[in-house]
């Protein structure tokens, strides 16, 4: 089974509907606790204007995926 580890920047492409075609597309994603944060932390920074659209990036990403822990 082909898996995938989506960074943050995929994440948001795949959020506003780019298309993003893929020679092998994995059977399963997740995303990193880090890139969680990095969407909560680009809502908290956001201005007026940009907050709905991020936030709407954050509640795709926390809808779609599995956040993988952060092991140390």
């Amino acid at each position: 089974m082909k898996r995938a580890l989506l960074d943050t920047s995929f994440v948001i492409s795949l959020a506003r509907g780019e298309d993003l075609a893929l020679d092998e597309p994995p059977q399963e994603a997740a995303i990193s606790a880090v890139t969680l944060c990095g969407l909560h932390h680009g809502v908290l920074v956001a201005t007026d204007a940009q907050r709905p659209g991020r936030l709407a990036t954050l509640i795709f990403a926390e809808r779609r995926f599995a956040a993988l822990p952060i092991h140390a």
